[in-house]
């Protein structure tokens, strides 16, 4: 009986990465640019000013227990919050994340490379998860 082999993935290109890699740095200066004019909306700045008041991560559980969101996000915004007062902090570690997803985007997605190249600089890529900072 002939021995079953499993198929193998069609590998990328060698050079995929460093496309990759451009793009994600035009995405991330342009969005950094775009966080430093944007003005935080009242529920941006909710999380961060109940971790800011709140001097332990437990009151901050005990703070935030009607609002509905991951506790991951809440750790993420008080270690934030215990690190600086800026907003500015999870406005850029906001992007980072955005940046990450882009550049896994544009690595590895079985697109083209104009449509990997346009995902990032669309609206829900550019304005609504890298810009604005909620806990998506």
């Amino acid at each position: 009986m002939p021995e079953l082999q499993s198929p193998q993935p069609n590998p990328l290109p060698p050079n995929e990465w460093k496309f990759a890699a451009v793009v994600t740095l035009v995405f991330l200066a342009i969005s950094t640019l775009n966080v430093a004019a944007h003005v935080p909306w009242r529920d941006e700045l909710r999380w961060w000013q109940i971790a800011l008041a709140s001097p332990t991560f437990a009151e901050m559980r005990l703070n935030m227990q009607f609002e509905g969101a991951p506790w991951l996000w809440y750790g993420l915004v008080w270690l934030l919050a215990r690190l600086t007062t800026n907003f500015f902090a999870l406005q850029f570690v906001h992007v980072c994340f955005a940046a990450a997803t882009v550049f896994l985007f544009a690595w590895r997605a079985p697109f083209s490379r104009f449509a990997r190249l346009l995902f990032p600089f669309g609206y829900f890529t550019f304005f609504e998860y890298a810009v604005i900072s909620r806990n998506y």
